[in-house]
């Protein structure tokens, strides 16, 4: 097992809020925020994750949009499960508040094995 470096706004979080997209009237998938940084033109692909379900909602329409024919929720998830997918799939985790602002940033690695 490798030790993970975890920022101390997420250390303490054991259960995160995530927003989630139906894919399928029986399927729901974490919601993933794809960013294009312009200076270095590297891809950036980010779950954005709550500490309570009422920042979920209050950003969610800012971030999730009007796509027709989507549904979007808030969904509870450990953050070591949150921390799984996002290291499986290459993806960073910002604990972000109602506004937007970003209060924690982790990069997910497959070698890093969240231990509780």
């Amino acid at each position: 097992m490798s030790e993970i470096t975890v920022p101390q706004a997420m250390a303490e979080l054991e259960w995160v809020w995530v927003l989630t997209t139906s894919l399928s009237k029986n399927r729901d998938s974490i919601f993933i925020i794809d960013m294009d940084e312009r200076e270095s033109g590297r891809r950036r692909r980010i779950v954005p994750v709550f500490e309570d379900r009422e920042a979920a909602s209050k950003l969610k329409p800012k971030l999730c949009g009007d796509e027709a024919g989507r549904e979007y929720g808030e969904q509870t998830m450990r953050l070591a499960d949150v921390g799984t997918f996002a290291a499986k799939h290459d993806l960073e985790i910002m604990i972000l508040d109602e506004s937007g602002t970003i209060l924690a940033h982790m990069e997910a690695r497959v070698e890093q094995v969240p231990v509780h």
